[in-house]
């Protein structure tokens, strides 16, 4: 799964309510397209998809 927000307020201040540049920024040098690989291949069977690390509740004092 692969989602850009596009709402105003996630590209107005950097690019000037410039949806197009945001949009082609967004996807040329934001996408790690590596970790999209890889989640993608988990989903046909081939690999594991990312998870957060457990954490020892004990551990860190909570």
């Amino acid at each position: 799964l692969l989602v850009c927000d596009v709402w105003e307020h996630a590209y107005y201040l950097d690019h000037k309510n410039d949806r197009a540049g945001f949009l082609s920024a967004w996807w040329e040098r934001l996408v790690d397209w590596s970790f999209v690989e890889r989640q993608y291949g988990a989903s046909t069977g081939e690999g594991e998809a990312w998870r957060f690390a457990s954490v020892d509740v004990a551990a860190v004092g909570a």
